[in-house]
């Protein structure tokens, strides 16, 4: 699953940092055994089963794969709208006086052109120019401060990656702080705007904004 981007006409992503997400995890690692560990969870997994969804081990994490049934939810989403949980996406940080020159070595656009609340599709490349990863990279404060969400399968490979070839950034892998509901749909904007206020209304393709909820 590709990242996607915040608060398009008909996608919008619920970014959601949570203060105790580590009490929410489940991925402990025995080492004295050789017992596979537990799959990783999600902040929403007793909602989902609590909602009779049925649970798989998707890529090491605990997923809702169905509610009522794949075609009655492709359906809905289509012409409706629908949530779908994907806190399992990682969360890399990069800050600092350094922070807009490694997103320049590392990938692929030209990220000097996004300013704060600006959003841009990019490529994580290796030395031979092969795609490592695809990803999205929030301006947060430009220059200094960037979000960067790439694929949840990759979190492990690309905080690597990122560590081995930084620039002098500061960098935190904050996957485990994150959480995050995509809202799909032709009334995904008018049910954000309910939950959050009209202002979501005014956020553009490709940006994001910040705003209290209180549930």
């Amino acid at each position: 699953m590709s990242p996607m981007h915040s608060f398009k006409r008909r996608v919008c992503k619920i970014v959601i940092l949570h203060d105790s997400f580590d009490e929410l995890m489940t991925n402990d690692i025995d080492t004295t055994s050789h017992v596979a560990a537990a799959p990783q969870a999600t902040p929403l997994k007793d909602e989902h089963i609590r909602l009779g969804a049925r649970m798989v081990d998707f890529a090491g994490w605990f997923m809702p794969v169905e509610y009522e049934g794949i075609r009655i939810e492709h359906n809905h989403v289509r012409k409706h709208v629908g949530l779908f949980d994907v806190s399992h996406m990682g969360e890399l940080r990069v800050r600092g006086e350094k922070a807009l020159a490694t997103l320049q070595w590392l990938t692929t656009n030209d990220v000097s052109q996004i300013s704060n609340g600006k959003a841009q599709y990019g490529l994580l490349t290796n030395e031979n120019g092969g795609i490592v990863d695809d990803l999205i990279i929030y301006c947060i404060e430009k220059n200094k401060d960037y979000l960067v969400c790439v694929n949840a399968s990759n979190t492990q490979k690309d905080w690597s990656w990122f560590q081995e070839h930084n620039r002098g950034a500061e960098l935190k892998n904050e996957s485990a702080d994150w959480g995050q509901i995509a809202v799909q749909g032709p009334q995904a904007i008018d049910l954000s705007a309910k939950v959050f206020g009209e202002g979501v209304r005014s956020i553009e393709t490709f940006g994001f904004g910040s705003m209290l909820f209180v549930g």
